[in-house]
């Protein structure tokens, strides 16, 4: 004869699909879980070089649909920004602010943002 089954689905503790169904000769089973992938975290890797004189490199992952990546001194100005248009990538900031004037040596804060939060990391130009 023909078999007819239900399918349901579902998670448990957030990465787990539960299949299961009811199919005419065997009676309610499960059949089997998947595992379903994690979504991508932000992450802002350490700046490098850090101190740095002439420019440093940021690498950035996991970013979710429009984000933009700031730079900003110790007073809480923001100084530099750079859209980013990838899920991941590579930067080099020369320490010069949005005009291309050099910044003097201090400390300053990176800032990654998207849909999913901000994370931050600092940096110190020195000279």
């Amino acid at each position: 004869g023909e078999t007819f089954c239900v399918v349901l689905a579902s998670v448990t503790g957030g990465d787990q699909l539960i299949l299961e169904g009811l199919a005419r000769e065997s009676g309610w089973r499960t059949w089997g879980t998947v595992t379903l992938p994690s979504p991508p975290h932000l992450v802002l890797g350490p700046p490098a070089p850090n101190p740095f004189v002439r420019g440093t490199r940021l690498q950035w992952a996991g970013v979710l649909g429009r984000a933009r990546l700031e730079v900003f001194d110790v007073q809480g100005r923001r100084v530099w920004d750079h859209a980013l248009s990838a899920e991941s990538g590579i930067v080099f900031w020369d320490g010069t602010d949005t005009r291309g004037n050099s910044l003097p040596p201090g400390l300053y804060f990176f800032r990654i943002q998207d849909s999913q939060g901000a994370v931050v990391r600092r940096v110190l130009k020195i000279r």
